[in-house]
């Protein structure tokens, strides 16, 4: 099941919060942001012009299994709307600022956005169309790194990207059998174990799918002997599995035993303590 809407997210996180107080910066940000948010999610559009015809994405699905292509990929920009993307940057970057730790550069980024520097149609472009050489050179105009750039300027595709996870999660859930996601293309940090098979949950649009257990979702090692898992006593429904080859991780869910209740949306943001673990010195591994 693809994340619930975002008014069900946010009634998530307080309902979970006493559970996990020592994440309570990480979910009161994560909350801000889905409040910035969901004027996008309760519009019927979500971000995109009125004119886009969602089922015109049918068509596209079946082209996207066959070329094993996100479906983002085939998005054309023009298909976004400007003002709607425009406002919600905003809002992201006034939330952000009150409980991000790079405070000075979302303010630059925040008066680049107001003085027209940073262009709702060549964000929303370069987002879409996976364009690093503009990120790093707007990164460098602006004097803002560009990995930072990118987490805040993709933020309001979010709630766009999320919809067309719900529509579709069931066409690619147990036929995708790629490592990146078969929506918004990006890697998943997590995923669930149920009924002894694998499925990764891409933190950005929430879609779930298969996955192969006996293979690095990285580097695509199937040495048994190079696959590796860490199982947390004090959390015996967590994982962090690993490649000794590329020493990349994710981290799991399992479903089949007993643990705190983790909703739909924060997979990343409640494992955070196997991130911490994972990249211990000792340890060495390195988030997918």
């Amino acid at each position: 099941m693809a994340k619930p809407r975002v008014e069900e997210q946010i009634e998530k996180i307080g309902a979970v919060a006493s559970s996990y107080p020592e994440l309570a910066i990480s979910l009161s940000l994560h909350k801000a942001l889905l409040e910035a948010l969901r004027p996008l999610d309760e519009s019927e559009e979500r971000g995109a012009l009125k004119s886009l015809d969602w089922s015109n994405f049918s068509g596209l699905v079946e082209r996207s299994l066959k070329e094993k292509q996100h479906l983002g990929s085939y998005v054309d920009p023009s298909a976004l709307d400007p003002a709607a993307y425009g406002g919600a940057l905003i809002r992201v970057l006034g939330a952000l600022q009150g409980l991000h730790p790079s405070k000075s550069e979302l303010i630059i980024i925040l008066d680049a956005v107001k003085q027209g520097k940073i262009d709702a149609v060549d964000a929303i472009r370069a987002m879409l169309k996976e364009d690093a050489s503009w990120l790093k050179d707007k990164g460098q105009e602006l004097g803002v790194e560009p990995p930072l750039l990118l987490s805040v300027l993709e933020l309001p595709l979010r709630p766009f990207f999320e919809e067309l996870a719900r529509k579709f999660e069931d066409t690619y859930i147990e036929d995708w059998w790629e490592p990146h996601c078969p929506i918004c293309g990006r890697k998943p940090p997590t995923g669930r174990m149920r009924s002894k098979k694998l499925y990764l949950v891409c933190a950005f649009c929430g879609d779930r799918y298969a996955a192969d257990m006996f293979q690095c979702i990285s580097c695509g090692n199937k040495d048994p002997t190079k696959l590796a898992f860490i199982n947390p006593e004090a959390y015996p429904d967590l994982e962090i599995q690993y490649c000794e080859v590329c020493k990349m991780y994710v981290k799991v869910i399992n479903e089949d035993r007993p643990g705190r209740v983790i909703p739909l949306g924060l997979e990343d943001v409640v494992t955070r303590g196997l991130d911490e673990l994972a990249q211990l010195p000792e340890l060495g591994l390195h988030r997918y």
